[in-house]
């Protein structure tokens, strides 16, 4: 497991999808046409799609399964592998699924709040 890699990984998917979260407040400050409006909404659609697919989907589907993935064969198969290095790298591993873990839970919590938001301000007229 390549922590520089992994670190990477997040903080890619995590920058991607702010800017689609940036971008409709900047809008919202600027001036206000119909033709904003639309577009604001579009950019909404598109926020919300990379905010679940980017740190929900890819960050549970990538970084903490391969975690949970390779805890599991330290544990519960470890003749596949060198003791030493397991004994050496499987702390790392399991704190750094950990806070992976916990930081998808507060992403989850965030994403309650955005839809909730998103819904508010895509039904009512005032943007």
């Amino acid at each position: 497991m390549n922590f520089w890699l992994m670190g990477l990984f997040v903080l890619l998917i995590h920058d991607f999808s702010d800017i689609f979260l940036i971008v409709p407040r900047v809008m919202r400050d600027g001036r206000e046409t119909k033709h904003m409006k639309k577009i604001m909404i579009i950019v909404d659609y598109i926020g919300g799609i990379a905010w679940v697919g980017c740190r929900i989907l890819l960050l549970s589907g990538c970084c903490i399964y391969s975690g949970i993935n390779l805890l599991s064969q330290f544990t519960f198969r470890p003749d596949k592998f060198n003791l030493e290095i397991v004994s050496l790298v499987y702390f790392p591993i399991f704190f750094m699924t950990f806070m992976l873990s916990a930081l998808q839970i507060v992403q989850l919590y965030w994403t309650y709040f955005i839809a909730r938001s998103f819904v508010g301000s895509n039904i009512s007229e005032k943007i």
